[in-house]
């Protein structure tokens, strides 16, 4: 697991691609991110994400980061890869987390 930390400016798009390694083809998998409040550890933000072979496309549409409440400041996140297994369970593992800056005042970008 890699800790990493992020900002986010709100107003503007956030992109991430995440490469998994070793290089294996990771379709079919699935990838969740969540962005929550330190203060409450109350989901803010659920992002967009995309599995592509061995790479997780993570997005957040500047419309979305606009739905992040003012008060919210600073947050941590985590990304999970999400595997199906043949018999219909799944494996999740942690990939990334770390502290997200959130920037709201647009003099600031």
């Amino acid at each position: 697991m890699k800790i990493l930390n992020e900002v986010l400016y709100t107003g503007s798009d956030w992109y991430k691609k995440y490469i998994l390694y070793p290089k294996n083809n990771f379709d079919g998998a699935k990838a969740v991110m969540k962005i929550r409040d330190t203060r409450t550890n109350i989901v803010v933000c659920e992002v967009n994400c995309e599995v592509k072979s061995n790479t997780i496309i993570a997005h957040i549409p500047n419309k979305l980061s606009l739905k992040i409440p003012r008060n919210v400041r600073k947050a941590v996140y985590d990304v999970f890869l999400i595997l199906p297994l043949e018999n219909g369970d799944t494996l999740q593992y942690k990939l990334v987390m770390g502290d997200f800056k959130i920037i709201h005042d647009s003099s600031m970008h």
